[in-house]
């Protein structure tokens, strides 16, 4: 019955209080009976033809654990979401070797062997050492890639060392050198010596050199793919020095191969949950302070 419409004896019949008893809505009615149910709102439509009923369900607390839920539940999700994002941006470099670019550096120190890493490297007059520690035995894969642009040398040689001494010393023919897509910067390469065996713990050597040692070459190590959100965005920024040292071209050129879009989508992910999160953390907020 809405409000100003009268009961027996003429009296003006009044609305319903209701109020959370951290086990259902209660409720007590003009005859100041109390009931209980949890369900009720699912089960019957809101009277919108009461003010006064709308106003005390309006005004009615949730449970003091509902904002702190929220809250966890948005900290656990984060990074979640945040890995997610960088997956769906970085997927095709699933198919591609982790780029570092160490430059004209003569000693390395490889983490995560068999995790697949690409060594963008430039040899400064000296041979360069790739130094790798395993307490567990590990399939050790190391090839020999070069840019395949113009002047490209082919004459590079991996020399591997173990704790027994030398594994193995290995060329690969100039016409023997086959061509290979990579697929995150949209570049060709030449793969040269390749070298695979599953190995016992303990210290292992890549050295890498040619006649004179001098220029370019990448260095792959590992073959698992593993992309976490540190080495995608890692890669992202790597991209302009590798197109611009190693394949001479602009950066610009490179930005605009696959680096720019992926990073357009990602502002795009990015700010939908950033507006998600935000929206929870408001809703969570908002309620512990509804909590008396």
């Amino acid at each position: 019955m809405a409000i100003g419409d009268t009961g027996r004896g003429g009296q003006t019949e009044q609305p319903a209080v209701e109020w959370w008893n951290g086990r259902g809505w209660a409720e007590r009615d003009r005859a100041g009976k109390r009931s209980n149910s949890a369900c009720r709102d699912a089960q019957a439509p809101l009277d919108h033809d009461d003010p006064g009923r709308v106003r005390a369900e309006l005004r009615a607390p949730l449970p003091a654990t509902a904002g702190a839920t929220t809250g966890r539940t948005v900290r656990r999700c984060a990074p979640a979401a945040v890995t997610l994002l960088l997956s769906l941006v970085l997927a095709a470099p699933a198919v591609a070797h982790q780029p570092h670019v160490v430059g004209d550096a003569v000693r390395v120190v490889v983490r995560d062997p068999e995790v697949s890493k690409a060594y963008y490297a430039r040899l400064p007059g000296v041979p360069a050492r790739y130094e790798i520690s395993s307490r567990r035995p590990f399939t050790l894969y190391a090839q020999i890639t070069i840019p395949d642009i113009a002047g490209g040398r082919r004459d590079y040689r991996a020399t591997i060392l173990g704790p027994t001494g030398q594994l193995a010393q290995l060329t690969t023919p100039a016409a023997q050198w086959k061509q290979f897509f990579e697929p995150l910067g949209g570049d060709h390469y030449l793969t040269g010596p390749e070298f695979r065996r599953r190995v016992s713990a303990g210290r292992y050597t890549v050295e890498v050199d040619r006649s004179g040692n001098r220029g370019t070459y990448v260095l792959a190590i590992g073959e698992a793919e593993a992309w976490g959100p540190a080495a995608a965005v890692s890669a992202l920024f790597a991209l302009p020095s590798i197109k611009h040292d190693y394949f001479h071209q602009s950066v610009l050129r490179a930005w605009m191969t696959r680096t720019v879009p992926a990073i357009a989508i990602f502002l795009a992910l990015v700010t939908v949950v950033l507006w998600f999160m935000r929206r929870l953390l408001r809703r969570a907020t908002g309620r512990e302070a509804s909590v008396p």
